[in-house]
């Protein structure tokens, strides 16, 4: 009896075996099931902490402390006295790939807990160690196999990764004259699951590493992802010519009041000029007139720089140019009006529209070096009709003329002639007769 029952255990050890491998999800509980093994693996990020089965983690910085929690349970009851596995890989990469394994034991809540710190190798640290991680945690009860995993990112949790120089209008540029004033552009990636508060700096050297810029902009909240932040300033007019060079750094907090840096800042340039002109009005002597009038142009340049500048300026009609004075001068901060001629002889009626253009290599703002005037009309000249045999004209006119003169005349003849008889024709006498009675 005792054999029978011996082989009874056996034969229900060994199906209780086979029906774990052919179906382990059986065997594998979780906290989410919370039948039979079950284990949960999470960490301290809360509230992106990866509780549940299979779930993410809130991303680590290089050197952090990662702590991993892990809860065991039988039929959803704390396990105690119970040993887990763990084992965290790093991402896969060409260099050499991080391993890091520990153990626990459960205490009378069911938990225990493994910790190690993100490494930082002193050579290529950011291939080794930025990407995702995957932590497994695996426990036995009963028999049992349960297994959790967990994933998280580490790398830069606030970074600056792009940086640009912009004009006023928001435009980019890389070139500016002293007082102007300019705008850094900076992309900023938040890897956290959460907002982030940080203060960002934006730090300026002239060419001679003079510093001439510098912005700290505090508390202010990334949300995850990619961020966009503005930062303006102006040149100063003690600035060397030159590039300059920029460094955008974000900071845990300013750096007088024990801020750490949150990753690398980054850098860029642009340079600095000396010159800088601008065409600041266009005024006409009229904007209308006939072919062949000449119209008067009178352009207004200043230079806004603290350097001569030597220039060609030109004006137009339309696309076609009208007249270039070549190599003008126009001394630092001075203002002059030039005069131009347009002969209007060998165009054809119409609108054309005005306009002038002086540029200039390394000017901090082309924009204003082009100016747009309004509309001329140019209209055709008055002149009397055309007649091809005008000759002919003439004379069968001359002749009709003289034929109704003629007729006039001729009336006029008759009807004096007519007047004249009537005055001559003698007035007739009467005599009278006068019979006696009979």
């Amino acid at each position: 009896m005792e054999k029978a029952h011996k082989t009874f255990a056996l034969a229900l050890a060994l199906s209780i075996i086979l029906i774990s491998s052919l179906f382990p999800s059986l065997a594998h509980g979780s906290a989410d099931t919370q039948t039979g093994a079950a284990i949960d693996l999470y960490t301290e990020k809360t509230p992106f902490d990866g509780m549940g089965a299979n779930k993410s983690s809130d991303a680590f910085e290089p050197q952090e402390l990662v702590v991993l929690h892990a809860l065991v349970t039988y039929n959803g009851y704390p396990v105690q006295q119970k040993d887990v596995a763990f084992q965290v890989n790093g991402p896969p990469n060409p260099f050499q790939n991080i391993t890091v394994v520990g153990s626990g034991r459960t205490d009378e809540i069911g938990t225990t807990t493994f910790s190690f710190r993100i490494p930082w190798p002193s050579e290529n640290p950011e291939d080794l160690v930025f990407g995702e991680w995957t932590a497994i945690a695996t426990v036995s009860i009963a028999g049992q196999v349960a297994v959790d995993t967990l994933t998280f990112r580490v790398g830069w949790i606030i970074r600056i990764t792009e940086i640009a120089t912009l004009n006023s209008l928001l435009q980019p540029q890389s070139v500016f004259a002293r007082e102007n004033p300019i705008v850094f552009n900076l992309t900023v990636e938040n890897i956290a699951l959460t907002a982030k508060s940080a203060t960002i700096t934006v730090d300026v050297q002239d060419s001679k590493e003079h510093p001439i810029i510098h912005i700290q902009m505090e508390d202010m909240l990334f949300q995850p992802g990619r961020n966009n932040v503005q930062a303006r300033s102006q040149i100063p007019i003690s600035a060397d010519s030159g590039f300059a060079n920029v460094a955008a750094a974000p900071f845990t907090a300013p750096p007088e009041s024990g801020g750490r840096l949150y990753s690398p800042a980054i850098y860029t340039t642009f340079e600095i000029t000396e010159k800088d002109i601008a065409i600041t009005n266009i005024k006409l002597s009229s904007t209308a007139l006939f072919i062949g009038d000449t119209l008067g142009i009178d352009v207004t340049v200043v230079n806004e720089g603290n350097e001569s500048a030597s220039f060609d300026l030109s004006t137009y009609y339309n696309s076609s140019v009208i007249e270039t004075q070549h190599g003008v001068e126009l001394a630092p901060f001075a203002q002059n009006t030039f005069a131009f001629t347009w002969n209007t002889s060998f165009v054809n009626p119409g609108f054309y529209q005005i306009s002038a253009s002086a540029p200039l290599p390394g000017d901090p703002t082309p924009l204003d070096n082009s100016y747009i005037d309004g509309i001329v009309e140019v209209k055709s000249e008055v002149t009397p009709p055309y007649f091809p045999n005008l000759g002919w004209l003439v004379f069968w006119i001359i002749v009709v003329l003289a034929v109704i003169a003629g007729l006039i005349a001729l009336f006029l003849i008759f009807c004096l002639d007519r007047i004249r008889r009537r005055r001559k024709r003698p007035r007739p006498t009467y005599t009278v007769i006068v019979h006696p009675h009979i």
